[in-house]
């Protein structure tokens, strides 16, 4: 079993092998830097798959690791558990693709993510929604994720080419409010129930989680 564990300020992730058993215990992998004593926004490079900007969800997903990496507004994905430091091809950071609008294939400081058997979600803050996504049939194999494969399922929003905080209205039951950048929502899955602290909105919302 591996432990994983991000060090946001430091732009990186730090993977154990083994369960550590002593207080600072070195870890055995390094991930989103090019050197152990690195630190700077995607190792002071330009942006690739290997590097991190500002790393701040992670998840355990279908046998492999997931991390959202709000700096460069997209979420990195691992077939199965690094087994190496670093692994590589993607350039593309800015806030929703360049475009004023979102869609199925863009984040916006997508702070929150968790997952549930083969469901990843995502808060995806700055557009105030959720997206979630189901993985192929073996992600472990060779059916694998290609790079900036859409999200399927979307709740906040009425459509994915939709934003704004409520909606733009007074907050309901199914709205999102996150201001861009004072904020985080808070997201996790507890069975098939999806839980969110909508900061913005002084309240926790519930989901029932799509079939």
């Amino acid at each position: 079993m591996c432990f994983a564990k991000l060090l946001t300020g430091n732009r990186r992730g730090l993977i154990w092998k083994e369960r550590p058993r002593a207080n600072g215990e070195p870890a055995d992998l390094l991930l989103g830097q090019t050197s152990k004593t690195g630190r700077n926004e995607n190792g002071s490079h330009d942006p690739d798959a290997s590097l991190m900007c500002w790393p701040y969800g992670l998840a355990c997903w279908s046998g492999g690791l997931a991390v959202a990496d709000v700096g460069n507004n997209w979420i990195m994905l691992w077939r199965s558990f690094p087994e190496s430091d670093g692994q590589p091809d993607a350039q593309q950071t800015d806030h929703n693709q360049k475009r004023s609008w979102p869609d199925a294939l863009a984040l916006n400081m997508d702070y929150g993510l968790a997952a549930r058997g083969d469901l990843l979600m995502t808060a995806d803050n700055a557009n105030s929604r959720l997206l979630g996504g189901r993985a192929p049939a073996a992600l472990d194999g060779e059916a694998a994720l290609e790079t900036s494969a859409a999200a399927s399922h979307l709740t906040g929003q009425t459509r994915f080419s939709a934003k704004g905080d409520n909606r733009w209205q007074p907050p309901v039951r199914d709205s999102l409010c996150c201001s861009y950048l004072c904020c985080s929502y808070g997201l996790t899955l507890c069975g098939t129930t999806a839980v969110v602290a909508d900061s913005e909105n002084n309240r926790v919302v519930l989901w029932d989680l799509a079939p």
